[in-house]
């Protein structure tokens, strides 16, 4: 009977190009779900590369006996880089087995080093588009046990992978591209605004039937701040209201925007999957300058949520 239903549910899979290569039976706790997309292509002609973002686990033995040059060998790497503009936005985590007791090191840049020709080369030559179209999840597995991979042209071909039960590239591309990600936010960051001459954040939400939600966070000299929020669910009806807001809050929301790099994301491409394009976010800065932020930008996973946590603390905890 389960075989019977197992079949069937495949022969009306909407999308004839997935194979199904492994999954849970029905009555199966765990176990590893794989597919192959069949459409996937496995050469990439194009050469103009605009996102590159790549996590990988690797499993050297961890011995504390280990000569100190192997204790550099990368235990975990994870690398973000899209076009913004005229500029990259570069993220890098990584973690060697001296530090594998310890969160990942992390590090962003805006930068106007081109780090895309060394990533099309290293995709090509260790040959990332062979794995490209198979997604592997073995459940319970820990969080970075394994890795994925999603990496675009300007062709509009695409690479992504991932499994999570193993490591997805070599552990040598992952240290070239620590090297290469390391070199180009080191070499030529691009300033950004000080989060110190903020004088002012607005938060903007529209919804399909005609509600909004509006936060202005007003900084004030003295380092506190005073939130004034209008909301609107259904017309006529609008909700207000003004609260201040501690030191000690606009300090931690300045933390998180130096900690996110969230001022250089105006510029990075949308992302495909989350469509937020009726939230933003608006800095406002002492000499008039304004920096946009919709919530849409595509990002690496380990920032992302810094516009949502803004976003909380405007319009709901205050």
């Amino acid at each position: 009977m389960f075989d019977f239903l197992r079949k069937n549910k495949q022969e009306k899979d909407p999308d004839p190009d997935i194979v199904i290569l492994s999954r849970p039976g029905p009555t199966e706790c765990g176990g590893t779900t794989a597919t192959q997309d069949r459409s996937a292509p496995k050469t990439i002609e194009s050469e103009d590369m605009i996102l590159f973002d790549v996590c990988s686990a690797f499993h050297p033995a961890i011995d504390a006996q280990a000569p100190e040059n192997a204790k550099d060998r990368f235990i975990f790497v994870e690398a973000f880089a899209a076009k913004a503009g005229e500029n990259a936005f570069l993220y890098l985590a990584k973690q060697t087995i001296r530090e594998y007791d310890q969160a990942p090191v992390c590090a962003w840049a805006l930068t106007r080093k081109d780090v895309f020709p060394d990533l099309v080369r290293l995709v090509k030559e260790y040959d990332f588009a062979a794995q490209n179209g198979f997604f592997s999840e073995t459940h319970g597995l820990p969080q970075n046990f394994g890795g994925h991979a999603q990496i675009r042209y300007a062709s509009g071909e695409k690479i992504r992978f991932s499994d999570n039960r193993a490591p997805i590239i070599p552990e040598e591309a992952g240290t070239r591209i620590a090297k290469i990600f390391t070199r180009a936010i080191e070499s030529a960051p691009k300033d950004l605004p000080d989060d110190a001459a903020l004088t002012a954040i607005r938060f903007e939400e529209t919804r399909e039937n005609g509600a909004y939600t509006k936060a202005a966070l007003s900084i004030l000299p003295d380092g506190t701040g005073t939130n004034r929020k209008e909301e609107c669910y259904e017309a006529p009806t609008v909700y207000q209201s003004q609260t201040p807001v501690e030191a000690e809050t606009i300090a931690a929301i300045r933390k998180t925007i130096r900690n996110s790099g969230i001022l250089a994301w105006a510029d990075l491409p949308k992302s495909e999957y989350r469509q937020n394009e009726a939230k933003r976010l608006v800095f406002v800065f002492r000499n008039g300058a304004e920096i946009t932020v919709s919530g849409d930008r595509l990002l690496p996973r380990a920032l992302a949520g810094a516009f949502f946590d803004l976003e909380l603390e405007l319009s709901t905890r205050h």
